[in-house]
């Protein structure tokens, strides 16, 4: 298993991993969900995407095929939150932190994978990304999801705190906060330990400059 981890404008040195998240994306927030987003053939690209350099952090299995990625923005600058999600909120009720990062597209897409490795491939993903976030000194990680995606999360250990909660298109959503300390890499660090004992060539993370 492998993760990686890359700015938009690095995407050329892994393209067949970046072209697999772009895939996902379609498949997922388009296909699956019924979401108003781009389709350039297959691809889903956005303008916080081509405009704001993200990092994306993916995860794949040993023969390089996409389990788990997403995206992260710096608060810094826009947001999808400040741009767009915002109005999905009461007024006055979104507040955010310039020391926090904002994550975004997180997308679960792993046909013809086992739940085992799915379960190992969030966690993964989630440890990988509180680990950059406290070694950037991060305040925390910001987000909007669905509600019922909180098991998602409570399995790995690392559930959002909600901020403030809404109904979209009859779908409760939350903004949430994941809480970034040498705590909870720790303990996610060793929920991986713990689901890889049988996995080889296991966490090995690809950063690309």
């Amino acid at each position: 298993m492998q993760t990686y981890v890359f700015s938009y404008s690095s995407r050329s040195q892994v393209p067949d991993i970046y072209l697999q998240m772009s895939k996902a994306r379609c498949r997922v927030f388009k296909e699956r969900l019924g979401w108003d987003v781009h389709d350039d053939d297959g691809l889903e690209v956005d303008e916080f995407d081509t405009t704001l350099d993200p990092l994306y952090f993916v995860v794949a299995d040993n023969r390089g095929k996409h389990i788990a990625s997403l995206r992260l923005l710096s608060c810094k600058g826009p947001t999808m939150l400040t741009r767009i999600f915002q109005d999905f909120f009461p007024a006055g009720s979104v507040r955010v932190c310039n020391a926090a990062f904002e994550c975004t597209r997180l997308c679960l897409y792993a046909p013809g994978i086992d739940e085992p490795l799915r379960r190992i491939g969030i966690a993964q993903l989630c440890y990988t990304l509180s680990n950059y976030a406290l070694s950037q000194n991060a305040s925390g990680i910001i987000g909007v999801y669905y509600s019922i995606m909180r098991r998602v999360y409570a399995k790995v250990g690392w559930a959002p705190d909600t901020l403030v909660s809404s109904i979209q298109e009859d779908k409760n959503i939350e903004l949430g906060r994941w809480n970034v300390s040498e705590e909870v890499v720790g303990s996610l660090g060793a929920l991986c330990w713990r689901l890889s004992l049988d996995i080889p060539h296991y966490n090995r993370v690809i950063k690309v400059e």
